[in-house]
């Protein structure tokens, strides 16, 4: 351990250490498209819940490909709780049911480890 450290090796260096960047593959249309054919042909893929967004709306965090995807269930329907939309649409009324199952969902799934079926 003295060798290393008086040598800065490993732990002991100075050197700026680089972090991974994570890709948002489902940042627009043609990033996602790009990463659809191998996601179908690998099948199952392993995934952390990173972020809630709403009762149906994830952010998933998958480590084998280094990105970041956001998921949403197939027939799931909530109704939209009372948030800021864009100022020229009428803004929905407020809903308690929906914030309460939001806030219901959210600390369950947040940091899950799941596995992602790309069909």
């Amino acid at each position: 351990m003295n060798s290393a450290a008086a040598e800065s090796r490993g732990v002991h260096s100075t050197k700026e250490v680089s972090l991974p960047r994570v890709v948002d593959a489902s940042e627009s249309g043609s990033r996602a498209s790009q990463y659809l054919p191998s996601w179908k042909r690998a099948g199952r893929h392993p995934a952390i819940v990173d972020f809630v967004a709403a009762g149906s709306r994830f952010k998933l965090y998958l480590p084998k490909e280094n990105a970041k995807i956001t998921f949403v269930l197939a027939g799931e329907s909530r109704p939209i709780a009372g948030i800021m939309t864009h100022y020229r649409y009428p803004r929905p009324p407020y809903r308690p049911k929906c914030q309460r199952k939001g806030g219901a969902v959210r600390p369950r799934v947040r940091q899950v480890r799941l596995e992602v079926h790309a069909a």
